[in-house]
């Protein structure tokens, strides 16, 4: 049996590997386009270190107040992870002044901020945003209340901030009447 083909039989073929061959480099270049901001920046929210501090956070159950022994508390911003002791304290931890600048041109916070990431067997993870830390400051703390587990939920606390700086920004920005 003699099988024969068409002259034109892969044109059609070759044409659209071709075809999508194109459209894949094309999204290839859009996609590296645009992932770009456009400034060709990032924003920057926080600055260098502008000194450092020592913090002794503490882990409370929060339904007993009783000490969380071996938890774990995570500082990205500075790569320490440490864990606490029996007394649920962690040793002192010199940490980075890490101001936010997002907030300089309306109102300048004079103090650091960081995350601490808190994790303990039978407890919630927990994100901790510390503010006012302050340069050479010394804190025995801060103590974070850690809820029982019930689900893959995620606890998130943060500090208020400072009190005189939040009625300065109010004042300074108060309409008139």
């Amino acid at each position: 049996m003699k099988i024969t083909t068409k002259k034109y039989f892969f044109f059609p073929i070759i044409l659209i590997c071709f075809l999508l061959c194109s459209a894949s480099f094309g999204l290839l270049y859009l996609a590296q386009k645009y992932s770009q901001t456009s400034t060709g920046e990032s924003l920057t929210v926080f600055n260098a270190p502008s000194g450092y501090a020592t913090i002794i956070p503490v882990l409370l159950d929060s339904s007993t107040n009783l000490p969380i022994e071996n938890g774990i508390v995570c500082i990205p911003e500075a790569n320490i992870e440490e864990s606490t002791q029996k007394n649920g304290k962690t040793p002192p931890l010199r940490v980075p002044i890490l101001k936010d600048t997002r907030y300089d041109s309306i109102q300048e916070k004079p103090w650091g901020e960081l995350l601490l990431l808190i994790y303990a067997e039978g407890y919630t993870p927990t994100i901790y945003i510390c503010t006012e830390i302050y340069q050479d400051m010394e804190l025995q703390g801060p103590t974070i209340y850690m809820q029982k587990q019930k689900s893959d939920e995620i606890q998130y606390i943060f500090d208020e901030p400072n009190l005189y700086w939040a009625k300065e920004l109010i004042k300074k920005y108060t309409p008139e009447s």
